[in-house]
């Protein structure tokens, strides 16, 4: 029989080439994969303080911002205010008698409204406003770009309509009502704490006297 062939230099040269062809394709194939699960890592890291930031500036029940969140809103408000002569308005809401829908239907039931009210007022508003639950069964509205009193009445008015327009769960129907207060600047005050104390009183005061007519 003839002889198989050799294998000469330029066959071994082959496939040393191919093997370090190979070794480095698998380099690159495993540099790649790194760094793919380091973006993968990266992108998990970002979604997660993403939802940090967020829960730490919004009420966990409704979505709407928080108190921290609410300041800083009105702090970047007046700054833009003040840049150009615009008005803002701080609108104090208390829902009213809105511990009895706890007491005779439960928290469960109670905070199914409360969100159906943070939506609500959501709607009310415009985009550049802001909707914050500042605790329990209370509300902050931050009307900015306001020109005039008559503005603030007529949010004021589709706020209130907003609010009170029906809940329905299952076969129960909730109608809410509230106590508004306002303040604006800077005639009721020149910084966040001076315009919330101002339409918290004059919150308190409206339904001081709602009470007195309803016993009157």
């Amino acid at each position: 029989t003839a002889p198989g062939p050799q294998e000469g230099p330029h066959n071994q040269a082959g496939a040393q080439h191919d093997g370090d062809q190979l070794r480095s394709d698998d380099d690159v194939l495993e540099r790649l994969t790194g760094l793919a699960d380091q973006a993968a890592v990266a992108l998990q890291n970002a979604h997660l303080l993403e939802r940090i930031q967020h829960e730490a500036l919004h009420d966990a029940l409704t979505g709407l911002a928080n108190q921290r969140l609410l300041e800083g809103r009105v702090d970047m408000a007046l700054a833009s205010t003040r840049r150009t002569g615009t008005g803002l308005a701080l609108v104090f809401l208390d829902l009213d008698r809105f511990k009895q829908v706890n007491d005779e239907f439960g928290h469960d039931v109670g905070d199914v409204v409360l969100r159906a009210l943070g939506d609500a007022l959501r709607s009310a508003v415009r985009l550049e406003d802001t909707v914050a639950r500042f605790g329990g069964d209370e509300f902050v509205v931050v009307l900015t770009n306001v020109h005039n009193p008559d503005d603030v009445s007529r949010s004021i008015e589709r706020i209130v309509e907003a609010v009170r327009e029906p809940v329905i769960i299952g076969e129960h129907v909730f109608t809410i009502d509230a106590s508004v207060g306002v303040a604006s600047f800077p005639h009721d005050g020149d910084d966040y704490r001076s315009l919330l104390k101002r339409a918290d009183a004059d919150m308190y005061r409206t339904k001081t006297q709602r009470r007195a007519t309803t016993l009157a």
